[in-house]
């Protein structure tokens, strides 16, 4: 490990060593718009039933809300997706976030940047309810024992 990151210092640079930092920061921003989008749902329904925040709701609610909130995290941060394995497909000769965007677009169309989206939400959606239902569920369970 040493001697990947001498040779990453001498063939690179120093700032070589932190080479894709951004684009794994900006691949955290799915959880967070889904989560935050989850939790603004959840929300938006208690208030509707005129309930406290901490309600808990019946399942139908949290699939419902689940299911949104992974379908417009998927679709907000799908292009990243797309570019970054662009990039990182050693055959071709995409170099850089920005000139594989204009390449993609040039060649596909702004459509491009979303292909393969549809069968994405249709592979991660079971996951995403099964894991919002499991943590509401043990929410609840964790909730009424202490009581």
């Amino acid at each position: 490990m040493i001697d990947c990151m001498r040779q990453t210092v001498q063939q690179e640079g120093f700032f070589g060593l932190y080479r894709g930092f951004v684009t794994g920061v900006i691949g955290t921003t799915h959880g967070a718009v889904q989560i935050a989008a989850y939790s603004w749902m959840i929300d938006k329904r208690c208030a509707a039933r005129g309930l406290p925040k901490d309600t808990f709701l019946n399942q139908t609610d949290y699939v419902v809300a689940s299911s949104t909130s992974k379908i417009l995290a998927t679709t907000v941060t799908f292009p990243y997706q797309v570019l970054r394995t662009r990039m990182q497909d050693h055959n071709t000769d995409s170099r850089g976030v920005w000139k594989t965007t204009l390449k993609t677009i040039r060649n596909e169309g702004a459509t491009g940047l979303w292909k393969g989206c549809l069968i994405a939400n249709v592979r991660q959606l079971p996951a995403a309810v099964v894991t919002f239902l499991t943590y509401e569920n043990v929410k609840r369970l964790v909730a009424m024992t202490k009581n």
